[in-house]
């Protein structure tokens, strides 16, 4: 048995911008997954092949929580999100309230006495059987971003990870972050070979984030 709906000429007109506008989102969400198979696959073939990577099987937010230095971007992260960034960092909060983490990244503009740049928001993880596969929402931002931390350092004396590898599902972006503004470089080392053996092109996608000089706002 189907229910029949007898609707006047102005709820006609009414639901049809309704479907007007849904099929218009749906147009955009598929462009726009268009677009990021597109770039995915252009930075595969230019930068490396690394997709649905492996991420971490646990995670401690108390331990991830604090001060992180950007180490590394690639290519695209400069280009795009950081264009002209210097002296990047981040400090991440816990929330217990909810679990979600607090999220405040500031960098300065061009060079390192330049402004300083912000941009707050927070991040929440989806799906708990997937610890390391977080959603970052920036305020000014339509959309979540994914924030898959790919790989952990060992705690250091103040109980925190001490250095992390972040990207997302298709490896479009990459971020080697610290809790110093420099890593040694045995550490460098270890990150930049487990980054050739997931399908990054180290000599391209790897590009140290300018920290020397820098004089941070804390």
């Amino acid at each position: 048995t189907f229910l029949h709906f007898t609707t006047s000429p102005l709820q006609n007109q009414s639901n049809n911008k309704v479907v007007e506008n849904n099929h218009h989102k749906s147009i955009d969400k598929i462009m726009l997954k268009q677009i990021t198979i597109i770039l995915a696959v252009t930075v595969a073939f230019v930068f490396g092949f690394c997709v649905n990577p492996d991420t971490v099987d646990s995670l401690d937010a108390q331990q991830y929580a604090g001060i992180w230095y950007q180490i590394a971007a690639d290519p695209f992260v400069d280009e795009t999100t950081q264009r002209g960034a210097v002296c990047v960092f981040a400090n991440y909060t816990l929330f217990s309230n909810n679990g979600t983490i607090g999220v405040v990244n500031t960098a300065r503009e061009k060079t390192v006495d330049g402004p300083f740049t912000h941009i707050s928001g927070y991040a929440e993880i989806p799906d708990a059987n997937h610890p390391g596969r977080l959603k970052v929402h920036l305020a000014g931002v339509p959309w979540g971003a994914p924030y898959w931390i790919l790989k952990l350092g060992p705690v250091n004396e103040d109980n925190l990870y001490s250095w992390a590898i972040v990207s997302d599902e298709v490896c479009l972006s990459l971020f080697v972050l610290g809790r110093n503004n420099t890593l040694d470089s045995n550490t460098t080392s270890e990150i930049q070979s487990y980054l050739t053996d997931i399908g990054f092109n180290v000599a391209k996608s790897y590009e140290p984030t300018l920290q020397e000089g820098c004089v941070y706002s804390l």
